[in-house]
């Protein structure tokens, strides 16, 4: 099988480098065509880069996030077109980045955006079935016509290391692009909780967006010493810095996305083999257990969460536990290789 790799997706997401890896373990040959120009200028680089190609692969797929690619794609390609469809761009700029007013024509833009293009494409993937529940029930997208793939973790980066962690601190760990869905205020109401409880609980938060900076002042209005807000960090650096924590955090926030997502850390804590912390949610209970391999908190929500930082800290044998079963649910379930098998069978069937 040869499969065209299409869109303006960046190729070092993870959802993007896990699942063009597997395919590659599989056997499966990756004709990568792509192009993040501005304007309109990336279609005619799209449209020139696809002309060498066009005759040389079985099958089409616009990579994440590419729904403003469908469209062409279908113009281009007599073959068939499937969209990873991994974030509704609508529900995303609408309520999580929250760069678009809710009643606006860009809001509106983005909806008939997701609309189209789910509805262009031959088939639908997904990372979770909740999200192949949403865009049934907003979009009216027949279920059938969708597949959910994990999004899994680049094994070849994220894996147990030896800690190297100098401090004799318990050390919670947070990192990611701040978002509505992150509940970055209940990571520092917890830190305020737990500040009054055990001092040698200390929090690092790895980070940026302008509600990371509006966190950051939030902590030093109420003058909290538990909490350090590191900035940005190169993405070469996250391995080492999850291997240096003892607990890692995931999102928390009570936006609809927020329970129907499985976060990328998720995958790349559990790959790591450390203990992960995340709020309740259907789209979380689709791979995880409770107390197993990562442990539930209620959603937004600090003093829960402070509940269970302190449920692990104090249980040495829960806490590796955790790390362990997480680890092996990886294994078993989350590899590139394993993923990239089930995406090729999946092609197949559209085929």
């Amino acid at each position: 099988m040869i499969v065209c790799y299409f869109g303006v997706y960046d190729p070092e997401h993870i959802r993007n480098r896990v699942l063009i890896a597997g395919l590659k373990q599989n056997g499966v040959k990756v004709l990568e065509c792509r192009d993040n120009s501005a304007g309109l200028l990336k279609y005619w680089n799209l449209y020139k880069k696809h002309r060498l190609i066009k005759n040389q692969y079985d099958i089409l797929v616009v990579g994440f996030s590419g729904q403003v690619a469908v469209f062409f794609a279908k113009l281009l390609s007599n073959k068939k077109v499937v969209l990873d469809a991994m974030v509704p761009l609508h529900d995303a700029m609408v309520y999580n980045h929250r760069q678009v007013k809710k009643i606006s024509l860009k809001a509106i833009y983005y909806w008939l955006l997701d609309y189209t293009a789910v509805h262009m494409a031959d088939a639908v993937m997904t990372d979770t079935v909740e999200h192949i529940k949403f865009y049934n029930k907003n979009f009216g997208l027949n279920k059938k016509k969708c597949f959910r793939i994990f999004v899994g973790a680049d094994d070849s980066i994220f894996y147990p290391r030896k800690s190297n962690k100098t401090v004799s601190k318990f050390l919670v760990e947070f990192h990611g692009f701040v978002y509505a869905e992150h509940g970055i205020d209940y990571i520092i109401e917890a830190a305020r909780i737990l500040g009054e409880k055990d001092r040698d609980i200390c929090f690092d938060m790895i980070g940026a967006s302008r509600q990371y900076d509006q966190a950051k002042v939030k902590a030093e209005r109420l003058a909290l010493k538990n909490i350090h807000f590191l900035g940005r960090k190169k993405f070469a650096e996250i391995p080492q810095i999850i291997a240096d924590s003892d607990i890692c955090l995931g999102l928390f926030g009570v936006t609809a996305k927020a329970k129907r997502v499985i976060p990328c850390k998720g995958f790349e804590i559990a790959a790591s083999r450390r203990a992960y912390i995340n709020a309740d949610g259907p789209g979380m209970r689709e791979l995880f257990v409770d107390g197993e391999n990562c442990l539930l908190c209620q959603p937004a929500d600090g003093a829960s969460l402070a509940e269970a930082i302190l449920k692990i800290k104090n249980n040495t044998g829960l806490k590796d536990k955790i790390a362990d079963n997480a680890y092996k649910l990886f294994k078993e379930k989350l590899r590139p290789i394993i993923l990239g098998k089930k995406f090729k069978d999946k092609l197949k069937k559209v085929l």
